[in-house]
């Protein structure tokens, strides 16, 4: 969706919608559980930490880490969610 490897994004506006429905869909999950002011911060970062988990994935990166991606992904998604219930920004989940 967002890779290089479509170097002609604009003949392809299905990948455009794909992407905005996803972010609109976490900016939601987001906003339902964050002060309003902090929201648009939180679902940058979570969208950043998806896509770069992601990339590390689809680049092999993961072969040395003795796990699953589901696995890795869920420990990185809980570290993410303990951060932000330390700062205050969310209720501990």
């Amino acid at each position: 969706m967002f890779g290089p490897e479509i170097i002609d994004k604009p003949g392809h506006p299905e990948l455009a919608e794909a992407g905005e429905q996803a972010h609109a869909a976490l900016r939601r999950a987001v906003a339902a559980c964050v002060p309003g002011g902090q929201a648009a911060d939180v679902a940058l970062a979570a969208w950043s930490l998806v896509h770069g988990l992601s990339m590390l994935a689809v680049d092999g990166r993961f072969g040395g880490a003795g796990m699953e991606i589901d696995t890795l992904a869920g420990r990185i998604t809980r570290l993410f969610a303990d951060g932000l219930a330390a700062s205050g920004i969310i209720r501990s989940a």
